[in-house]
């Protein structure tokens, strides 16, 4: 795959036209060509015709270059993916945030079907937040709770918070990543902090076997307080857990 941490447009332009008169010839040349086309060069249709006419099923680097195609061509990302028998996981191609990465993916090379899968888990997990049953905790937000959280199992901390009107669109790939209940705010409390913060963590360990939900908001002088939970009783132990480790001393 054409490697795109510090990819130049002009030399993988150069390059792609250059090996364009031996298409056809050799999967692993069409391989590099279809990746080059679809997520360097922004020409997804052209990029995933030709990934699907030498199919490599096996090869990981295939699966991902079909699958950063199938994204930026902004539909039909379900049943590209299936007809070029790609191994990846199923995207709901209604959902807000998937036009959001589109945009964005024709605009940055560097992103691809991971992003969008990582993208697809978190709004997945922000969007089963209760709407309803949140009880009081009304606690100062702990020192170090989300890296407590995951240190205590949490495979997947999410922050988000409501829509506002000041938002873009989200097929215009710009803002922040839209879910069906909100927007995502990225992995660490954002400075200063919105008005309301809910903060979703689902793992393996007992306390987030089941997703456990927490809603910040501000404390009487602008600090983030834990405002309240679905399950209190959990957010308070993780609150504890939070407080005790950061009551440890530091080791030299």
């Amino acid at each position: 795959m054409v490697d795109r941490s510090a990819v130049d447009v002009s030399a993988v332009s150069e390059a792609a036209t250059a090996a364009a008169r031996w298409k056809g010839e050799d999967a692993d040349l069409d391989l590099l060509l279809g990746d080059a086309l679809a997520n360097v060069l922004m020409r997804p249709s052209d990029g995933l015709a030709l990934l699907n006419a030498r199919p490599q099923p096996d090869s990981l680097a295939w699966q991902r270059a079909v699958g950063g195609a199938a994204l930026r061509t902004r539909t039909g990302i379900a049943v590209a993916a299936a007809e070029a028998l790609v191994a990846l996981g199923p995207v709901d191609e209604d959902a807000p945030w998937v036009g959001w990465m589109a945009s964005r993916a024709l605009r940055d090379p560097a992103l691809g079907w991971l992003d969008l899968e990582g993208v697809d888990a978190a709004c997945g997990l922000l969007d089963q937040q209760p709407q309803r049953g949140r009880r009081p905790v009304d606690v100062p937000l702990a020192p170090g709770l989300l890296d407590t959280a995951r240190a205590e199992g949490a495979r997947l901390v999410v922050l988000g918070r409501a829509h506002a009107t000041t938002d873009p669109e989200p097929d215009s790939g710009k803002g922040l990543v839209p879910c069906r209940s909100g927007r995502l705010l990225g992995e660490t409390l954002p400075v200063p902090m919105p008005r309301h913060v809910v903060v979703g963590m689902v793992g393996d360990s007992p306390m987030f076997e089941k997703p456990l939900f927490i809603s910040l908001s501000w404390g009487p002088d602008r600090e983030p307080w834990v405002l309240a939970s679905h399950r209190p009783d959990d957010a308070n132990r993780l609150i504890q857990a939070a407080l005790d480790r950061a009551a440890k001393p530091v080791k030299l």
